[in-house]
């Protein structure tokens, strides 16, 4: 199957498809762990995440939590947009 075909899938009537849109590796980490069938990722923010100084293992945990709630329905994808900056926020230098 090809990645098209594989991603084609995860398109399914009556079940959206959320994706979390990643900065860097560490984000990207907790996004899988917590279950994403796919993770989505724009080119700026990727491209800067390098100069950001801070606590990134509990940037990390800050994600994974976030995702986790989504993905189990304990919060809306909107919900974790409009918290995740706040929490994140405490670990940046």
């Amino acid at each position: 199957m090809s990645k098209y075909d594989t991603f084609a899938a995860l398109h399914v009537p009556g079940d959206p498809l959320v994706l979390f849109n990643i900065w860097d590796a560490g984000s990207a980490k907790a996004v899988a762990a917590a279950g994403a069938k796919a993770i989505a990722t724009g080119s700026y923010g990727v491209a800067e995440a390098p100069l950001w100084k801070g606590d990134w293992p509990k940037i990390d945990v800050a994600y994974f939590n976030g995702v986790t709630k989504v993905l189990n329905g304990e919060m809306t994808p909107q919900e974790f947009a409009d918290t995740i900056c706040q929490e994140a926020d405490l670990y940046f230098e």
